[in-house]
């Protein structure tokens, strides 16, 4: 039997091995750029440790900077997860649901990309 710190572990390497890797999640979160007054929400239907995939109401620029905020997992004492991003792409969805928003992350720091893997491993099932 694998332990779990062994299959995040592996996890890890696969993420780092394949730059763009992601996994299919259902996470409903908040963003905060730098000029708002309050949080939005968001729903993350793409994640990996590059960057995500948002589908939003509305457009935002590509190039936009903020801070995509993940709640905390199910059962855990973790508390939410606070990524720095960009907007790297933007479509509007084909049926005129909203808009897909492609997201990079900036500089994570080692204690966010454990968050990261978190919620990938968990998705992984």
């Amino acid at each position: 039997m694998v332990s779990e710190d062994e299959r995040k572990a592996r996890c890890l390497a696969d993420l780092e091995r394949r730059r763009h890797f992601r996994v299919d999640v259902d996470i409903v979160a908040v963003y905060r750029t730098p000029d708002a007054e309050k949080d939005r929400s968001a729903h993350v239907v793409k994640l990996g440790l590059g960057g995500a995939r948002l589908l939003l109401d509305h457009e935002l620029p590509v190039g936009c900077q903020l801070d995509l905020v993940l709640p905390p997992l199910e059962g855990t004492h973790a508390r939410e997860l606070r990524i720095p991003a960009q907007v790297a792409w933007s479509t509007e969805e084909p049926t005129g649901g909203g808009f897909q928003i492609g997201m990079k992350f900036l500089n994570l720091e080692e204690r966010t990309k454990a968050g990261l893997i978190d919620r990938i491993v968990e998705a992984l099932g």
